[in-house]
């Protein structure tokens, strides 16, 4: 979630290359976990000081932005597999 120079990266999982892939062959992974991250991305463009707990009060408004998000276009990491914004795929109405 950003918004302005804040963004929120909400827990989830990810694949991590250990050795690339060659000659069309894939190469090792893992799969690896985070955790909510806040980043100032005016101080840290890189995204490498996770500062949510000096900044509650904004972890937590972006996390009532991203509920609300959440709640018209659902989100499969919460459970929430239809938003009230979507619609079947080939439909023209979300009713």
């Amino acid at each position: 979630m950003r918004s302005g120079q804040w963004k929120l990266h909400f827990p989830h999982g990810f694949h991590s290359v250990v050795k690339p892939g060659r000659d069309g062959n894939p190469g090792a992974g893992r799969r690896l976990n985070t955790g909510l991250a806040l980043y100032d991305l005016t101080t840290d463009v890189g995204e490498t000081r996770d500062v949510a707990a000096e900044n509650p009060e904004v972890v937590a408004r972006l996390n009532k932005l991203a509920d609300a998000m959440r709640e018209d276009l659902g989100d499969d990491l919460v459970g929430r597999k239809r938003g009230s914004g979507t619609r079947e795929a080939g439909s023209l109405s979300s009713k």
